[in-house]
């Protein structure tokens, strides 16, 4: 293993938007695949606080093309409330995940069934590039998203180890140091690939640092068949609809399918580059965006 790490010298990082690891592959858990995924008797009371109320039990059936309009809310009052139930974090913690079904009924306005969506899994068959690579890879069932909250203090994570004390997604100048100028530091090279709009523009200090970005139908192929990938990369996917071109971050209500045919891409493009035996490829995505898991995340020190 430690020969294995020594070798690599580029890392490519993928990073989607808004879905928990049980939404996407909780069911590939098997007597062949040991993960800690589904069993199927998972469930939500529609009422967290009324043990009579309707129980509402995952599914494998989640839809790949458009779901989940609208979008389940995620800033840090609501995954609260799907954690625990309730707005607060209580003192004695003898339930959790149980709030999804009630959060969501709040803003769908209904506390039928089209609250019971955010119960609805993937089947992995339906899921066969994530699910293959799941199969022939390194699988982290434990990866928590850095903030129990929205897209961009969890983005800022990734870039920088912090969020500047914020777990909004307000425009502010963010000025965090990131690991771009810990590269260029250490005589490292980095290259951030995007589809309509780079995220990583709010942090402050890449905005002087723009010949480090390039567009992903542009330049990612030709940089993997050339061997000139950079030694960190990160991609950025398309957060936006744009005439024929659709959003693949694969954030709700954009269906997943998209996001399957980006994943492809890298992961050929990568496997046909000279570089292939020297790459490690990370995919994730920045939060569970208000769907269903059954995990509670670990307590954690507050890095601000």
């Amino acid at each position: 293993m430690a020969r294995a790490v020594q070798s690599i010298e580029h890392v490519v990082v993928l990073a989607f938007e808004n879905r928990s690891f049980d939404h996407l592959l909780g069911f590939l858990k098997s007597a062949d695949y040991d993960i800690d995924g589904l069993t199927g008797s998972e469930f939500n009371l529609q009422q967290p606080s009324d043990p009579t109320s309707t129980r509402i039990t995952v599914s494998n059936d989640a839809p790949t093309g458009p779901d989940l309009s609208p979008t389940p809310n995620h800033d840090v009052r609501d995954v609260t409330v799907q954690l625990f139930g309730q707005p607060a974090v209580p003192a004695v913690v003898d339930k959790h995940n149980n709030g999804f079904v009630f959060d969501y009924a709040q803003l769908t306005g209904n506390a039928g069934p089209p609250s019971h969506r955010v119960m609805r899994c993937h089947n992995p068959a339906n899921l066969p590039v994530l699910t293959t690579l799941a199969q022939e890879f390194a699988l982290c069932d434990r990866w928590h998203s850095s903030v129990p909250g929205p897209t961009w203090p969890n983005r800022f994570f990734l870039h920088a180890a912090t969020s500047g004390g914020f777990v909004d997604n307000n425009p502010r100048d963010y000025t965090m140091r990131t690991i771009y100028e810990n590269l260029q530091d250490n005589g490292r090279s980095w290259k951030i690939y995007f589809h309509d709009m780079p995220q990583t523009l709010a942090l402050a200090n890449l905005r002087t640092s723009l010949a480090h970005f390039a567009l992903f139908d542009d330049a990612f192929a030709d940089d993997c068949a050339a061997g000139r990938l950079a030694n960190y990369t990160f991609i950025e996917p398309r957060y936006f609809d744009f005439l024929w071109l659709l959003a693949n971050d694969q954030h709700p209500p954009h269906g997943v399918l998209p996001g399957e045919l980006l994943l492809a891409d890298v992961y050929e493009h990568l496997r046909a580059s000279p570089l292939w035996e020297k790459t490690v490829l990370v995919v994730t995505w920045d939060e569970h965006g208000g769907t269903y898991d059954h995990v509670l995340p670990p307590a954690a020190v507050n890095p601000d």
